[in-house]
């Protein structure tokens, strides 16, 4: 599990003028989003082994951003995801297999 580093909570315009590292500098926003999306973040973060919808859209804001270094997954990480995840894609791959066969064999007969 990631090491807790020391977070500062402040707005940004009464930060000191120094040369401070943001990234250990957090601010509060407001943002409205549509509830659709919101919950479509709180179902993906709980494919995620952090589990929290705040996190997730602060990696895919970085994502967009290209911000961040590729992420080193850890062993438990790469074990939850493949728990997590194998049995998700051989459904998908199940589904998508019936919906191109069953046509073609309905055609046929």
């Amino acid at each position: 599990m990631a090491k807790k580093r020391k977070v500062k909570f402040g707005k940004a315009d009464l930060l000191p003028n120094v040369d401070i590292d943001t990234k250990k500098i957090k601010v509060r926003i407001s943002i409205l989003l549509e509830g659709d999306l919101l919950d479509a973040y709180k179902q993906a973060a709980k494919l995620t082994p952090h589990g929290e919808y705040q996190t997730l859209i602060k990696e895919k804001l970085r994502e967009g951003l290209k911000l961040h270094s590729p992420r080193q997954f850890s062993d438990a990480d790469l074990e939850f995801l493949k728990a997590r995840l194998r049995p998700a894609l051989i459904e998908i791959v199940d589904s998508e297999i019936e919906e191109r066969i069953q046509p073609k064999a309905l055609k046929g007969a």
